[in-house]
Formats: structure tokens, sequence, C-alpha cells
């Protein structure tokens, strides 16, 4: 019986050292996949944070872009309105003078332009400060031009 006894102690004890070799070979194979996968990991992370850089970059390049195209039709809007409002006026203008012929050819004479009145009614029509701005400059060197010319007569 001491014999059955020492077998089978003899027995648990060679597949405990089987057990622990293999478990010691599983945990050793499990740390390889582990620093595998920890280094897949850390590779993808950096070819991530490559890829986050070169999005940054190309997210502030295309910004740039949008900003310079913004300003540029903002430029084109107000160059547009702009001329809107000076073909308008010489319409404007054109009706007039087409009526004062017309009156004219029926043997009315017609009155003199009031030009004061014509660019006051002018600088109603402006909706940007440049054009107030060259409304006034216009209407200073007009008024320079009549002060002279009146110094003359």
């Amino acid at each position: 019986m001491m014999r059955e006894v020492n077998e089978k102690l003899a027995s648990t004890l060679e597949t405990s050292k089987l057990h622990a070799d293999q478990d010691a070979k599983t945990e050793k194979d499990a740390a390889q996949v582990i620093d595998h996968v920890l280094e897949r990991i850390h590779g993808a992370t950096s070819e991530l944070d490559e890829s986050s850089d070169s999005l940054v970059h190309e997210s502030i390049g295309i910004q740039h872009e949008i900003e310079g195209v913004l300003v540029s039709l903002q430029f084109q809007d107000r160059i547009s309105q702009m001329l809107n409002h000076v073909r308008d006026n010489m319409h404007k203008l054109s009706d007039q003078l087409e009526s004062d012929q017309q009156d004219y050819e029926q043997g009315v004479i017609p009155d003199a332009l009031d030009v004061p009145a014509w660019m006051e009614s002018m600088k109603e029509t402006y909706t940007m400060p440049d054009e107030f701005s060259v409304h006034t400059e216009v209407n200073s060197k007009m008024l320079k031009t009549v002060v002279l010319q009146h110094s003359f007569e």
C-alpha cells in the first residue's frame, strides 16, 4: 500500500511538474503574444499620430484657402454692388436726359440739372463706406472747381 501511495504521489508530482512546465510555456507564449500586440498597437498609434499631424496641417492649409476665397468673394460682391449703383445712377441720368430732350423737342426748355440734389439722391443709394468716401471726395473737388470758375468770371 505504501508503494501505491508513493507511486501515486510520484505520478501526481510528475503531472504537477508537467502542468507547471506547460503553464510556464503558456505564460512565456502569452507574454510574447502580448509584447507583439503592444508593438502593433504602438506602431498603429504612431501611424495615427503621424496621420493626425498631417490632417492638422492639411486642414490649416484648407482653412487658409477658404479664407482667401471668402475675401475674394467679399471683394467681388463689393465691386458688384458699386458697379450696380453706378449702372443704376447712369440709367437714371439717361432717363432724365431723354425726358429733357423730349421736352426740348416739344418746345419746353427743361430746367438745368440740379447737380447738388442729383448728387444727394445718388448718395442715398450707397451702402458701403468706400462709396461715401469717394462721394465726399468728388463733391469736394466739384466745389473747388465751381469756386475757381466763379472767381475767374
